[in-house]
């Protein structure tokens, strides 16, 4: 389990037996990050974590999403450690200020970062040529409303849907995301 923390750091549990019950146990804590960190999610494809961030870039006027990766040891894994594996870019987004969460669709093509400024789900095309170097290309962007704060993708009736809660807003946006229309 990674947990992103605001201070900049990513802590890493894993699933161990302490006096005869499973709990998770805290093995490595990654600091030194330069950003605010709001939320982590693992790319299923590559099993690293893709964390949202509520800290501007002002020189390159973008949002970083910052991946971490997982050293883990099967022999010993209280041993496994977290560390820093690059950052990707935000590029073609209004201004890209505060984004919220991550999320996958099947087939691990399109990731799907939840965006506070604007208020919106930005898709990124894994897929799709860099408009520069370290930035994902955005194919989409669906508005959604006040004060966005998480969302999920699963598949119902052999659709990828994404639910979006907005927490200031009290609501909850449903979205088709191959069509990337409101349901």
């Amino acid at each position: 389990v990674l947990v992103a923390h605001r201070g900049g750091r990513v802590s890493l549990f894993i699933d161990r037996e302490v006096g005869g019950v499973r709990q998770p146990v805290l093995v490595h804590r990654l600091d030194g990050i330069p950003v605010d960190l709001t939320n982590v999610r693992i790319d299923p494809e590559t099993g690293l974590g893709w964390a949202t961030s509520a800290t501007v870039n002002a020189a390159r006027r973008t949002r970083d999403i910052t991946l971490v990766g997982v050293d883990y040891d099967p022999d010993r894994p209280e041993c496994s450690a977290a560390f820093s594996a690059g950052r990707g870019f935000l590029a073609g987004v209004d201004d890209g200020l505060d984004t919220r969460d991550v999320a996958f669709s099947p087939g691990e093509r399109f990731v799907h970062v939840l965006s506070r400024r604007p208020e919106a789900v930005a898709t990124l095309d894994l897929e799709a040529a860099p408009i520069n170097a370290g930035e994902t290309a955005v194919a989409a962007l669906e508005p959604v409303g006040f004060g966005p704060s998480r969302m999920a993708v699963a598949i119902v009736g052999g659709r990828t849907i994404i639910a979006v809660s907005c927490f200031d807003g009290r609501n909850v946006w449903i979205l088709d995301a191959d069509t990337h229309r409101l349901l």
